[in-house]
């Protein structure tokens, strides 16, 4: 099946996991594509543990064909990371400092920014812990794909699911909306005033965050003071 080559553990878990909850079947055809999930009300689930902004034509497809289509995109919580020799034995094991939240998750959904006002299409940004596994190798590395810009000494081998914190739910106007702080929203507001009003590790996000509500048609710009952008909710 298209969709199951290379298929990651991740991504497998999930899936199966989505579909379990929603009765749902995997790897159904659907016009030009295969959805990984189609529930028993003919509602598409598609798991994307890489960039959403992918699925653009996917979520093109579905609702111009009047079909419900939800992303379910998981957010790194927290990552383990276990590193292994070349003989699959365990030679560490530590824990990630960087964790990821629905703020760092919206660079990934710019391409789908037409879709945010559509009540048929859903965003489910799923906090999760994983493990992610690591083979250390005697020299540094390029990987298959040439996408470091320096080798490393080790590569990856697969991420697998441990828990799931919890589901950060985004379907309408109302619900993308709540993103910004509440105390902005009956008047105007610029990335410096949403950025002030989020706490330290989300406030890097703000500009991509109106760019996102811009493009998605709700909020209005209004006009430019000095450096920054004025904006309102979008009556």
């Amino acid at each position: 099946m298209i969709n199951t080559y290379n298929e990651s553990n991740l991504h497998k878990t999930l899936k199966i996991l989505y579909a379990q909850k929603h009765n749902g079947t995997t790897e159904i055809p659907f016009k030009n594509f295969i959805a990984d999930i189609i529930d028993k009300k003919g509602n598409i689930i598609e798991i994307q543990t890489g960039d959403p902004s992918r699925l653009k034509e996917k979520v093109r497809v579905a609702l111009e064909n009047k079909t419900e289509i939800t992303i379910v995109h998981p957010v790194v919580y927290e990552k383990i990371i276990e590193t292994y020799d070349e003989n699959k034995k365990l030679v560490s094991k530590r824990k990630s400092p960087k964790r990821c939240s629905v703020y760092s998750a919206l660079e990934g959904l710019t391409g789908l920014a037409p879709f945010l006002s559509d009540r048929k299409f859903t965003v489910i940004f799923l906090e999760v812990i994983i493990c992610e596994q690591r083979i250390k190798t005697a020299e540094p590395v390029q990987l298959k794909n040439k996408s470091r810009h320096f080798k490393k000494a080790w590569y990856k081998t697969g991420k697998k699911l441990l828990e799931i914190k919890g589901e950060n739910v985004f379907n309408g106007k109302k619900s993308w909306l709540s993103l910004i702080p509440h105390e902005l929203l009956k008047g105007e507001f610029s990335s410096k005033d949403v950025r002030e009003k989020l706490n330290k590790a989300s406030s890097p996000y703000a500009n991509v965050l109106l760019w996102l509500l811009f493009h998605g048609g709700l909020i209005s710009f209004i006009r430019t003071e000095g450096r920054f952008k004025i904006y309102s909710i979008k009556k």
